[in-house]
């Protein structure tokens, strides 16, 4: 079984009179991953954050691996958390992540990780605050301890927008699992 050790946020938007497509691949180039294929996953990043070298205009990113800065391969596998929003001319496209960073102790060994809800809508503030209360039930229902690195309220939130003014318009938010820390643990039965 492979598991994730470390993660990263990114965010872009795009706009098309294309196609609904293009305007996605767009906001991919944006977000730094849009030279990389997706295994969408449901909300449980691993508990380091990471901060890679992001080119938005042509959409690669670099991670800090080994004392250098490792290009993101092309056409590789990646695990994200995502929102993705699409829409038309005069839409306004709001997508938002709220993280919690948080333990679970378990026969007596803390095990650290991070909890991700993911949310669209078309109201800024109603979308991020609806993302943000996922997340503290995701917390609370777990009965689950918040770190308080990421400030007092121990969240974070990812947010992308976009007021449509092409034909096609797309607001995209990733919490990307890092491809090359990746443990693998061997599970017998």
């Amino acid at each position: 079984m492979a598991l994730p050790t470390r993660f990263w946020t990114t965010s872009g938007v795009g706009e098309s009179d294309f196609s609904e497509l293009d305007a996605i691949d767009q906001a991919l180039i944006k977000s730094g991953i849009g030279y990389q294929n997706f295994i969408p996953v449901s909300s449980v990043p691993p508990a380091e954050e990471i901060f890679p070298r992001i080119d938005s205009k042509i959409g690669l990113t670099h991670v800090f691996i080994d004392n250098h800065w490792e290009l993101l391969p092309i056409s590789s596998t990646i695990h994200t958390v995502r929102a993705i929003n699409t829409g038309v001319k005069g839409d306004l496209l709001v997508s938002a992540i709220a993280l919690a960073k948080v333990n679970l102790v378990s026969r007596e060994k803390p095990i650290d990780f991070v909890l991700a809800y993911e949310n669209i809508g078309n109201e800024l503030d109603v979308t991020t605050e609806n993302a943000t209360k996922g997340v503290e039930k995701l917390v609370n229902e777990r009965h689950l301890i918040v770190d308080s690195s990421w400030g007092e309220s121990g969240y974070k939130t990812v947010i992308s927008s976009l007021e449509v003014k092409l034909e096609f318009g797309c607001s995209a938010v990733f919490v990307v699992f890092d491809p090359f820390t990746y443990k693998y643990k061997f599970v017998t039965s």
